[in-house]
């Protein structure tokens, strides 16, 4: 490959996930004025001047990142360069390649495209406007089992079977009528097995909108299909299974998975090797193939927690090694394995199984020289093993939860038995405002059944007047943990109320309020006798003070007018008045006649606003003229 790259008209540079150079070619080398020794081995950041490179955040893109890179030559000056970044396989190891051309550049010839077309994960296609292929590439052609001789200048209809020409045909319509591209996924029988692939085709059109080309990739996608749609079908499974069914359950699904990916691997051999926390052991749970050869003397494998620590920090079991690098660097202790079964195992694909950092187990899978993966697929294994040991946390957890909730149903049975024997009315009600449990006084106290009043809501069973006090006791803003006591009427199966005094506490954890109260109707009743008594004796008393002021205000007056006519009397018996005289005590004698006809009148107005025959129309008035004129009438 190395001699390849020195071939093209780029500058190109690979870079390790460390960062550090490990290949430069020599156009970039001229161009930099560097010598091989010097730039190799140095970091990459080292030598771009504008852009710090993340090797992490470039492989979050899946066709790689463009970007304009400022380079410093040997001798401190800067070239800029159109550069494009990518992920891909350099010597059997996933590493960064920057392909950079000078600013408007374009040197490159149809057999460089090719040629890196033939050296990338995804396989490649061009056909013309009739159909057939102008370029198959190399991945594609070992993907399909095909050698591009039987495939280049040919038709679909001239290669495939009739079930993948007819998908191929339906796509190729399809992208051609729409004039955009399309990107599908489907499956195919290939090889005796079902293989799914992701296609993308994009039709090319001419200056006078002809077509011309129809370019495309395709890849296999039957791993990824397992990483995340098998392993989710069974993990709903999983998930489903009774804590009292057999203990194998789990383990056959997981050997389905299992037997699913290595199909679709080439894989020789695949090991699952569960964690036992308790004990420091992994312990092989699913052995296929040769590693069930390797490990068929082996019950556990014992770890310190240091070492357990290193697998979760990444340190130790991860990724894509030889065999015997991998035997060699381990810290695990010896373990008694069939070394007879390894002959044949050149790689390991080893991955920790880990969830929220808690070591699950250990996925494992060995390759033959010939069969191993052409490509790192590290991110692909690391997302199948997050997905196992996710499956193999919630089948635990589901499990733990089946038996809490086995005890819970067991306590909330003697609950129930405590709730029925109690005399006072006792109930359970959600957040909601749902009565969850209610116990049998409430259907002796109000004639509502268990199953009525679990399904009415506290809103429809409590007087209008007091919906309220539970409105209160409701708000999210108001909840606390504190127990509240209430007096509420609640409705009767006869629609009549009665009255219920309540204790209620909020129990946070489960998010249900629990009540306890007593039917305190009769003595409301009472109580409201009571103050209808209390009332009546008030009113009494301002009734008898109303008339002894209504007498004294009647008195005053008469006294007056008798008064005056004894006198009057008096003067006439000794021929004593003058005219003078009697028109004046005759005036005071008008004056406090006409105060007597207001009291009348007044008492009748009374009267009359009982009944409603007055309207109240109020006015503003001068207070203190008001006041003077009541004084100067009584002076």
């Amino acid at each position: 490959m190395e001699i390849l790259l020195e071939k093209v008209d780029e500058y190109i540079l690979i870079v390790d996930y460390s960062g550090k150079i490990i290949f430069a070619n020599g156009k970039f080398l001229k161009k930099f004025g560097y010598k091989k020794n010097e730039l190799c081995n140095i970091n990459i950041n080292e030598v771009i001047a504008n852009e710090y490179l993340e090797i992490d955040k470039v492989s979050a893109y899946k066709n790689g990142v463009n970007k304009e890179l400022e380079f410093t030559t040997r001798n401190s000056e800067k070239i800029k360069l159109e550069s494009n970044i990518f992920i891909d396989e350099f010597k059997s190891k996933r590493s960064l390649f920057i392909i950079s051309k000078g600013i408007n550049e374009s040197n490159l010839t149809k057999e460089h495209i090719e040629l890196l077309l033939d050296n990338i994960y995804t396989g490649a296609f061009i056909k013309d406007a009739s159909g057939k292929y102008l370029y198959f590439s190399k991945h594609l052609s070992e993907f399909f089992g095909k050698s591009r001789d039987e495939i280049i200048g040919k038709c679909d209809e001239e290669i495939f079977p009739s079930n993948i020409v007819e998908t191929f045909k339906e796509t190729d319509k399809i992208v051609i009528e729409s004039k955009v591209g399309k990107l599908y996924e489907d499956k195919i029988n290939l090889f005796g097995k079902k293989v799914t692939y992701e296609t993308y085709k994009l039709p090319i059109y001419d200056e006078n909108n002809n077509l011309k080309y129809i370019v495309g990739s395709c890849k296999d996608t039957s791993l990824q299909n397992i990483a995340k749609d098998e392993i989710f079908t069974h993990y709903s499974k999983a998930i489903s299974i009774n804590a009292d069914e057999s203990q194998d359950s789990l383990y056959k699904l997981l050997n389905r998975i299992s037997n699913s990916i290595i199909e679709h691997s080439n894989a020789k051999g695949l090991a699952i090797n569960l964690y036992d926390k308790d004990n420091l052991e992994l312990k092989p749970y699913i052995t296929l193939k040769n590693a069930a050869k390797v490990l068929a003397r082996v019950d556990k494998i014992r770890i310190s927690k240091n070492e357990e620590k290193a697998i979760l920090d990444g340190k130790t079991f991860r990724g894509f090694k030889g065999i015997n690098k991998m035997r060699n660097k381990t810290d695990i202790e010896k373990i008694d394995i069939d070394n007879d079964a390894i002959v044949d195992i050149e790689y390991l694909c080893i991955y920790p199984m880990i969830v929220s950092n808690e070591l699950i187990g250990i996925f494992s899978m060995s390759y033959s020289k010939e069969d191993a993966p052409k490509y790192n697929q590290d991110t692909l294994f690391e997302e199948i093993a997050d997905k196992l040991a996710m499956l193999v946390k919630n089948y635990r957890l589901s499990q733990e939860l089946k038996l809490e909730n086995q005890k819970r149903k067991e306590s909330e049975e003697e609950l129930s038995l405590y709730l029925d024997v109690s005399a006072d009315l006792k109930s359970i009600a959600n957040a909601e405002g749902y009565a969850i449990k209610v116990n049998g006084s409430w259907e002796k106290i109000l004639g509502w059944s268990e199953e009525e009043i679990i399904t009415i809501h506290y809103s429809d069973l409590i007087h209008p007047d007091d919906i309220s006090i539970l409105e209160n006791l409701y708000d999210p803003n108001c909840i606390a943990e504190e127990i509240k006591h209430l007096t509420i009427r609640f409705l009767c199966k006869d629609n009549s109320y009665k009255w219920i005094e309540l204790s209620a506490k909020y129990v946070k954890d489960k998010n249900v309020f629990i009540f306890t109260g007593i039917d305190v109707t009769k003595r409301k009743e009472v109580e409201e006798e009571k103050k209808k008594l209390e009332e009546t004796i008030q009113l009494e008393s301002i009734r008898n003070e109303f008339f002894g002021n209504i007498s004294h205000e009647f008195k005053t007056p008469l006294n007056i007018i008798l008064g005056i006519v004894q006198l009057i009397d008096k003067n006439i018996e000794l021929d004593n008045i003058s005219k003078e005289n009697l028109i004046r005590h005759v005036d005071i004698m008008k004056q406090n006649s006409y105060r007597l006809l207001r009291l009348v009148n007044n008492l009748i107005d009374i009267s009359r606003i009982d009944i409603g025959y007055y309207n109240l129309q109020p006015s503003n008035y001068n207070i203190v003229k008001v006041i003077e004129d009541i004084t100067l009438s009584i002076a």
